[in-house]
């Protein structure tokens, strides 16, 4: 069904059960994205929702969403700024 790769997805002496998520971790991040996609709201809305779930997921009181344009031959243009 599926073409095999020619380098594995994950290295073989890494494992799952290596990974510093717990499989708690893991179903609480899925939640909190299916909820995400259900909420009301433009992009805004959904990403303060994402990220104030985000922040209540590791204990977080604040976050921050920087954006900014890129180009190798300027200085970085910082284009919008968000935070809760």
């Amino acid at each position: 069904m599926f073409a095999k790769t020619a380098t594995p997805l994950m290295p073989d002496d890494r494992h799952i059960s290596d990974s510093p998520l717990t499989e708690r971790d893991v179903r609480d991040i899925v939640r909190l994205l299916g909820e995400v996609i259900a909420a009301p709201g433009g992009f805004s809305e959904k990403r303060r929702f994402l990220m104030e779930g985000l922040c209540g997921l590791v204990n977080a009181t604040s976050w921050a969403w920087c954006m900014a344009e890129f180009d190798p031959d300027k200085p970085p243009s910082f284009i919008g700024f968000e935070h809760g």
